[in-house]
């Protein structure tokens, strides 16, 4: 049996977070035993950690506090400390395989030693574009990158061929490889006219209403503020419409100072750590998705086999057009 550590910051709604849980869930449970590493304990309650507990996969934890002492450590001896915490752990479950996503390989570098002489295989999914990932100002992670590149034969994943392209000349190597981001199409099944009632009263839509939609973290890559006036500008023209928000994130309540000030509040809707955006989908008009950039994004992907019309910025890779 193989132990892999899926190793990803946190388990929060996102798609780097989501794409994990598929590893988790998906992987042959006969080859392998797949363990979730992240930074802080999971406390149930994004959807991803839901899901991944109900499947009773192993979430474990670099620490078991997230309280005041342990913020005030990481923030004088990050690197240190958290490295000396996951060479506990990989001595603890002795995993074969890490695969590190986001960015995490700080951590790693300095035990890039340790990791060799336990034969610990390491496999990087590059989730963004890697110039915002890698480039100017991440120069400590790309610094992990070529090292544990150069000691460890650490394997490269990009989400495309233009990422791969973008990695293999950042890295002076060749042999990046794709794994293209998928879903399960049962899961974005139409749905009956009875269940689509049921989902607009669920969360406060009228049938008549024009439903204008966007999942996503609350952060300044996901443009969030344009999107909401634009979505005041579709009001003047369409009062019967309301903006559909799926997502949780740092700017949430800067965004909802803005709604507010915008005097805009009862025309649109937040929902949080939602297990149920492939049945959303289905009650919303168009999916708008303004994104500063996106490694791919896959919620672009999810509501066109949702049959939806997508109305996106041209910072996002064309590869993500399907339909």
């Amino acid at each position: 049996m193989i132990t892999v550590f899926e190793y990803v910051g946190s388990l929060g709604d996102g798609g780097a977070e989501t794409l994990v849980k598929d590893y988790a869930l998906l992987l042959d449970k006969k080859l392998f035993q797949v363990k979730v590493l992240t930074i802080f304990p999971a406390k149930g309650i994004t959807s991803n950690e839901r899901i991944l507990m109900e499947n009773h996969i192993p979430i474990i934890s670099l620490y078991k506090h997230n309280n005041l002492f342990i913020k005030v450590l990481r923030k004088l001896l990050k690197n240190v400390i958290d490295s000396w915490m996951l060479k506990i752990l990989i001595t603890r479950h002795s995993p074969s395989v890490i695969h590190v996503h986001m960015a995490n390989l700080y951590a790693l570098k300095p035990i890039s030693s340790f990791l060799k002489s336990r034969d610990v295989k390491l496999f990087y999914t590059c989730h963004s574009l890697p110039e915002k990932f890698l480039g100017t100002g991440k120069e400590k992670e790309k610094a992990s990158v070529k090292t544990l590149i150069q000691n460890n034969s650490m394997q490269l994943i990009a989400l495309h061929k233009d990422m791969k392209k973008d990695l293999d000349s950042m890295f002076d190597i060749n042999n990046t490889i794709v794994i293209n981001n998928g879903i399960n199409f049962k899961r974005y099944k139409p749905l009956s006219e009875e269940q689509l009632e049921s989902k607009r009263n669920d969360v406060g839509i009228k049938r008549t209403d024009f439903v204008i939609g966007h999942v996503g973290r609350f952060s300044q890559v996901k443009n969030h503020s344009f999107l909401v006036k634009v979505f005041c500008e579709i009001l003047k023209r369409k009062q019967n419409s309301k903006l559909l928000l799926i997502g949780s994130g740092p700017l949430e309540n800067t965004i909802r100072q803005e709604i507010e000030e915008l005097n805009i509040s009862d025309k649109v809707i937040i929902l949080h750590h939602r297990s149920d955006v492939n049945q959303l989908l289905r009650i919303m008009d168009v999916l708008v998705f303004p994104s500063l950039y996106e490694g791919f994004g896959n919620v672009v992907l999810e509501a066109q086999v949702s049959g939806l019309t997508c109305v996106i910025s041209n910072s996002i890779n064309p590869v993500c057009i399907l339909s």
